[in-house]
């Protein structure tokens, strides 16, 4: 359950400062929410002061611009601290760091405090939820804060919303708006010694904002009104002194600077990172003292923040008003020299184009971009930024780069998985032969959005192609693999894995060789040689961890997983699952950690852990519908509709395998429609005695499609047709569920067949051919409680029914369980029954039909050799 406080500032403080001094070594992760002016830079300066006077190492870092342009930019800030050094590091490196840090942290306390996480991008953002999973691990506090402001959020940071509001172990803290009591206690930390009618008045005038606040203060001590003991000077004053407005005393403040801090000011606000004075003088061919000596006042002024050597304006807000005002004085912008330095050089690519772009040096951009445009999209830390930029230089140049731009926009969409607007976009534009890649990324968006046909198409013309390259020609075999494996087509996905993983070889591309093993492992699966399967999956596992290739490293964990589950390794699957998840964490991978979760819950259906399962569902509920990925929403409201007939919710197990079937058809997989189509007949049956000529056929009809759900529906179907004895139809159902569980191998479905079969046996009065069956079949101690807990019962009524030992049943059997499901009404029936079949005892064979039909089920139950009046 998602741990959520919604606190006064003052109340969070005590909150986390509880958790530093009463359970220093409990790794705890929190987050808090607040908006602008809310005091949440204030609360993290005294959460910091509380962890150094507890005896935590503190090591804190934020995210400086709306955009973050460098990638990674808070984390590699804090490897830093902890390394003591100063260099930019790839995401493993970073993960690498963290590790070694953790290893080697035994009887030390840490504190990691990450500010401004609303701007990172969406990969810095999943690096943040995987270092707060790894708190309980290894023991150390981390606390985030993000800002609300509705204005600000967006799509990336929403879908981070979305995501951490299903993430249980996270104790997210919204602040409450300030209040008079939180007000009095900032103005006492800060050493501050005012009249409480002056606290009064100068809460009011702010209302109750603290940044308002932390300006206001600034001015009066400007102007003498508060003195250097932060006492107040009333002398100085008739009437209560109302500061300018923001926006004018920082306009004051930069007609109050040279030509020089003016450009030192407007460069720090574009770099939009923390960096030292001396970086900033050399590139703009200052004094050092001078610099350091501006930063002084700029601090004082609150226009920067100092942290050591190093300084950063002070928020995004002061950022933005530097960057559109700071021409306007005196009519002054950035020096066309400071392209020229070597520090400028050291920026990051996006970082110089933004400079350049307030320079109006459109030649140097198109220089940059000429140079770059192949790296570029995939280089950038944050695309919305680069989209941003990107549209803002659109139609600038010549036709030639104008036509790069075009494809770059397109590019940043895919990239950033906007696929719907990339695939609007590359329909604003004309592609033609040259553009490979483009038309990679296109196949691939149809893929995507379940448009397989499309993909298909774009990917059959590119392969007729003369001038595509080997290396491609395998990556678009296998993206057409991966594609007609999805659309059940695995004649067609063999023969494409087949060959890309010749040219692949070939190539000594080991990332398409591994994507091929992959597909040629779930292809494998598919003919139920699980031996194969795994064979391939741990091919393509080595190569993908050897690469560190997350997000391809999931996908084999994922399959992995599906391969123990059907051999009945459910723990090992789980704990499969979880690598896999956490693995997501690194990649930001919504789709691969959605699929995990829908697994692990669909396995603990299937052992029997309810409770476990409903508690997983509305995590994976979120995930999925997150991940807008159409064949795991297919296969997840296929299961939700198992789950909610056995669950006795006959409207919500309608309603998910009707989305599957709108889904199936959507996605054009026909044998997904027939079979979905089918199941619904179960339910309304079951349910509502809808049954027709059509139910009996769609129930005990073949489908091309292998898949181990099919056990599944043909257990339901044999049940539903025994329960209402249709004895025929039973054993038809029946023998087709036998026949596929055995071509699947499936664990799982195996005992389910062998459940209904057991049953039928049962009630058809067959005693000693069901004593021969349950010798022959497992014993009832596998990991699928339902299983354990039927052929128990049978065994049971069984030795009663031959020996006459009494059954020892609680008397609530006779009660109608709502709670208890369908597994339940069948434990209930088979105990009920025993009586009827011993001593054709009437009343107990009627207390069972009116449980079935309490349940809201239908039912024609009959029993072997009975007429329709009881009479044998």
């Amino acid at each position: 359950m998602l741990m959520e406080k919604v606190l006064s500032l003052v109340n969070s403080l005590k909150y986390v400062r509880s958790s530093l001094v009463n359970d220093p070594e409990s790794g705890e992760c929190f987050v808090l929410y607040g908006t602008e002016g809310s005091g949440r830079n204030v609360l993290l300066n005294m959460i910091n002061e509380a962890g150094k006077a507890e005896g935590f190492e503190v090591y804190r870092a934020r995210t400086y611009s709306q955009s973050e342009i460098i990638k990674y930019q808070a984390f590699n800030e804090i490897v830093n601290q902890i390394e003591k050094t100063f260099k930019r590091r790839t995401m493993n490196e970073i993960i690498d760091s963290f590790y070694s840090l953790f290893e080697n942290s035994k009887g030390r306390k840490i504190l990691i405090i990450v500010d401004g996480i609303e701007n990172m991008n969406e990969s810095s953002k999943n690096l943040f939820l995987f270092l707060s999973r790894m708190t309980k691990r290894a023991n150390f506090k981390l606390i985030g804060s993000f800002e609300t402001n509705i204005d600000r959020i967006r799509t990336s940071s929403q879908r981070f919303l979305d995501v951490i509001g299903s993430e249980d172990y996270l104790k997210i803290i919204v602040l409450q708006k300030v209040g008079i009591d939180d007000f009095n206690f900032v103005l006492k930390h800060g050493k501050y010694k005012l009249p409480e009618s002056f606290m009064i008045e100068l809460y009011r005038l702010v209302n109750g904002n603290i940044q308002s606040l932390t300006y206001a203060l600034s001015y009066y001590e400007e102007e003498g009104i508060i003195n250097s003991n932060r006492e107040l000077e009333e002398v100085t004053y008739r009437f209560f002194p109302i500061p300018p407005t923001i926006e004018m005393y920082y306009t004051r403040f930069l007609n109050s600077l040279n030509d020089n801090e003016l450009q030192l000011t407007l460069v720090l606000a574009v770099i939009g990172e923390e960096v030292t004075f001396r970086f900033l003088a050399k590139m703009l061919s200052m004094k050092e003292e001078s610099a350091e000596k501006y930063m002084e006042k700029a601090e004082k002024a609150g226009i920067v923040l100092k942290d050591g050597h190093n300084f950063s304006i002070s928020s995004n807000k002061v950022s933005d008003f530097i960057i559109e005002n700071v021409p306007k004085v005196r009519g002054k912008n950035l020096s066309p020299k400071i392209s020229e330095t070597e520090q400028f050089q050291e920026l990051p690519i996006l970082t110089r184009l933004r400079v350049l772009l307030l320079m109006k040096d459109y030649a140097k951009i198109a220089s940059i971009l000429e140079k770059t445009w192949k790296e570029i999209v995939a280089d950038s830390s944050s695309q919305d930024y680069l989209l941003e930029f990107l549209t803002e230089i659109k139609g600038r140049f010549d036709d030639n780069l104008n036509m790069i731009i075009d494809r770059l926009i397109c590019e940043s969409y895919y990239i950033s998985g906007k696929y719907d607007e990339a695939l609007t976009c590359y329909g604003n534009i004309t592609l033609t032969e040259e553009d490979i890649k483009p038309r990679i990324f296109l196949s691939n968006i149809y893929s995507r959005l379940g448009r397989n046909d499309e993909s298909l198409a774009i990917a059959d013309t590119l392969l007729k192609e003369k001038s595509l390259s080997d290396r491609d020609r395998s990556r678009i075999l296998v993206s057409k693999a991966e594609t007609f494996y999805r659309t059940r087509k695995h004649n067609e996905a063999e023969k494409a894995a087949e060959e890309a993983l010749k040219i692949a070889t070939e190539q000594k591309d080991q990332g398409t060789m591994a994507m091929a093993y992959n597909v040629m492992g779930n292809l494998a699966i598919e003919k139920f040689n699980l031996d194969d399967a795994l064979s391939f999956y741990n091919k393509s596992i080595k190569i993908n961890k050897k690469l560190r290739k997350w997000d391809q490293t999931s996908r084999n964990l994922n399959n992995m997983a599906i391969l123990k589950s059907f051999k009945g390794e459910f723990k090992e699957s789980i704990e499969m699952l979880r690598e896999l998840i956490e693995n997501s964490y690194i990649t930001g991978n919504i789709t691969s950690r959605a699929y995990a979760m829908y697994n692990i819950t669909e396995i603990y259906h299937m052992i029997g852990e309810r409770e476990l399962c409903q508690n997983h569902i509305p995590q994976a509920i979120k995930l999925v519908s997150i991940s807008k990925d159409k064949n795991l929403a297919y296969l997840f409201n296929r299961f939700l509709s198992i789950f909610y007939l056995e669950n006795l919710d006959y409207q919500k197990s309608k309603a998910a395998i009707e989305e599957a079937i709108s889904i199936a058809e959507f996605t054009k997989i026909p044998d997904r429609v027939a079979l979905g189509k089918a199941m619904l007949k179960v339910i309304d049956s079951i349910f509502t005695q809808s049954r027709n000529h059509e139910t009996d056929v769609l129930l005990t009809a073949d489908y091309e499609i292998n898949d181990e759900f099919l056990p599944v529906f043909y257990t339901i179907s044999s049940i539903y047709f025994l329960i209402n004895n249709e004895i025929e139809n039973y054993e038809i159902a029946l023998q087709k569920g036998i026949s596929v569980s055995s071509l699947v191998g499936d664990f799982y479905g195996s005992r389910l067949v062998q459940i209904s079969k057991a049953l039928g046996l049962y009630l058809k009065r067959e005693f000693k051919d069901l004593e021969k069956f349950l010798k022959s079949i497992p014993p009832p101690n596998t990991p699928v409680l339902f299983y354990n807990d039927v052929i128990t019962s049978l065994q049971e009524c069984l030795n009663y029914i031959n020996t006459g030992e009494r059954l020892k049943i609680n008397d609530k059997i006779s009660e109608f369980k709502p709670e208890g499901g369908l597994s339940t009404l069948i434990i209930q029936m088979i105990y009920l029954m025993a009586d009827y079949l011993k001593n054709n005892d009437r009343e107990k064979f009627e207390l069972a039909i009116s449980i079935i039909r309490k349940a809201g089920l239908t039912t024609n139950i009959g029993i072997k050799g009975e007429n329709s009046n009881g009479k044998r």
